[in-house]
């Protein structure tokens, strides 16, 4: 019951927000400078939107399937907390070195850095003189 409530509501907001767009998009452009006009298409905007959000769930004939990738995944798929493995522990050398001294020299830009990775090897990155 939710569900098919849930699923006429959005499919109201859509219809709604074309139709009522539509009928203020050319109110604002100029075309209905009749008043009858607008409130004849004000009214079918408003009460046409409630017409085809009920009418369109009667005309389908299935459901539409979703894809096989927007099924929830299996839980071997995603590894619990407790056996995640941190990243790769950056050297001793590597956490000494301050990148940016005092004096606002470059520091160690001859030396490579490391960087800690999600992989297992570590990831070695050279800077360029």
């Amino acid at each position: 019951m939710i569900e098919a409530l849930t699923g006429w509501l959005l499919n109201y907001l859509l219809h709604s927000t074309v139709l009522l767009g539509g009928v203020w998009a050319l109110e604002r452009a100029g075309w209905l400078k009749h008043p009858a006009w607008r409130e004849a298409f004000w009214r079918a905007a408003f009460f046409g939107a409630v017409l085809t959000a009920s009418v369109q769930p009667l005309t389908q004939a299935t459901r539409i399937a979703l894809p096989d990738a927007w099924i929830s995944t299996s839980g071997a798929a995603l590894a619990p907390a407790s056996e995640a493995q941190p990243p790769a522990a950056l050297s001793a050398d590597a956490m000494s070195a301050d990148p940016m001294p005092a004096d606002g020299t470059a520091g160690d830009a001859d030396r490579p850095h490391a960087v800690a990775s999600v992989s297992d090897r570590p990831v070695i990155v050279e800077d360029d003189p």
